[in-house]
């Protein structure tokens, strides 16, 4: 055993030799016990600056009073209790859909997986993400990088970590094209479109969306208490979501909840024409309770035939026939919604009042949803002529 010079700050460092080469062993004080007895941290490894840096970091910590002791853990163990621990009782099921699928199959069998918190580092990480770019689209690479960021984050908060390694990894960045835009419909499409929907709750419950700007498990969720006669209030969703257990068991289950945000529970007024579709859609679900003997009745403004939650593929599968019947764009169901705003907005209606009928907690997500299509702005234009 050899000692060898050092820096000031560096703590001790010694050399041993290993497997016939030079091996690197350094200790630092990082605090003296109640009987003046000094307590030291050793670090080794076959490379002199790497073991004089790690010496470094430990004595800025024990000067700050915060040196930690990393986690034994494996990754893969950290990350599964990470989001059935801290995470699962604080988001929305469906989001904790998203963590858990991520662990299941991009977690949990990956060159992560075995590798210990306190040894992980930004090369195993790099590896990770350059591996996943042979099998998996890029949004799908950027959204296990973010989850598993939050991760770290979450380990250096709670010192299972000394920091996270995820600071020197680079993934790819999206194309610099411009990203595709949901688009409403012109007003002309949108007139195209509502003369062919038919007198059904299916197309019904469609109509509402242009009619009110509604989400898709809002207007599911309605019940004729909703409806006051001049307007409708949004107050709840329905949603389907599943109930995942450590072991992977998983429960499917359809709920009520309330909005994501208080600024999505809002009174929405409605349109003499919508008024007289409320009232063939009361009719409907007046004949259906009385022609089926499987009729549930759960109050709801838009059943299906047996007094169900419509499902929310059914609403998306028909605007896409529809669309394809008349040889318009397949707009999907949430451009309905686009549709609401942008006809508003080219009505002069202030983008502020468009945020609150549409729920929006930001009106920046409102600016986003109102869309000046080309014929508004051909139209604007046109104004200046004989001005200038």
């Amino acid at each position: 055993m050899k000692k060898i010079k050092r820096a000031n700050g560096d703590g001790s460092i010694w050399t041993e030799i290993r497997n016939g080469r030079v091996y690197y062993r350094g200790a630092v004080t990082i605090e003296v016990d109640n009987n003046g007895k000094a307590i030291r941290k050793t670090v080794g490894g076959y490379d002199r600056q790497t073991v004089v840096k790690k010496l470094r970091e430990f004595q800025v910590l024990a000067d700050k009073n915060i040196l930690i002791e990393p986690s034994d853990e494996v990754f893969a163990d950290y990350f599964k209790h990470w989001i059935f621990s801290s995470k699962k009782e604080k988001i929305m099921p469906t989001s904790f859909q998203k963590y858990e699928t991520e662990y299941r199959l991009r977690i949990k069998n990956s060159t992560l997986a075995k590798i210990k918190m306190k040894d992980l580092k930004a090369t195993h990480l790099q590896y990770h993400f350059d591996d996943l770019q042979k099998e998996y689209p890029l949004p799908t690479i950027q959204k296990n990088y973010r989850i598993i960021k939050h991760c770290l984050d979450f380990a250096m908060n709670h010192e299972d970590i000394y920091k996270n390694p995820i600071a020197s990894v680079t993934i790819p960045k999206r194309n610099s094209k411009i990203k595709k835009r949901s688009m409403p419909m012109t007003a002309e499409q949108q007139q195209k479109f509502v003369s062919n929907l038919k007198n059904t709750s299916l197309d019904n419950f469609i109509y509402m969306s242009l009619a009110t700007g509604g989400r898709l498990a809002e207007i599911t969720a309605l019940t004729w208490e909703d409806y006051t006669g001049h307007s409708i209030i949004i107050n709840k969703q329905y949603r389907k979501s599943a109930e995942i257990k450590e072991n992977g068991e998983k429960t499917w289950h359809r709920e009520i909840s309330v909005p994501k945000s208080d600024t999505s529970i809002r009174e929405i007024p409605v349109t003499d024409t919508t008024i007289k579709m409320l009232n063939r859609q009361k009719e409907i679900t007046l004949n259906l309770k009385r022609d089926s003997d499987h009729f549930i009745d759960r109050n709801l403004i838009f059943p299906d035939d047996k007094g169900n939650y419509i499902e929310s593929k059914r609403p998306t599968r028909r605007v896409k026939t529809i669309c394809e019947s008349i040889n318009l764009p397949t707009f999907t169901f949430h451009e309905l919604r686009h549709s609401y705003a942008t006809r508003l907005y080219e009505q002069g209606v202030p983008v502020r009042t468009i945020q609150l009928l549409l729920g929006h907690y930001d009106i920046r997500t409102t600016e986003i949803y109102v869309t000046v299509l080309d014929d508004s702005k051909k139209s604007a234009v046109d104004l200046l002529d004989g001005i200038i």
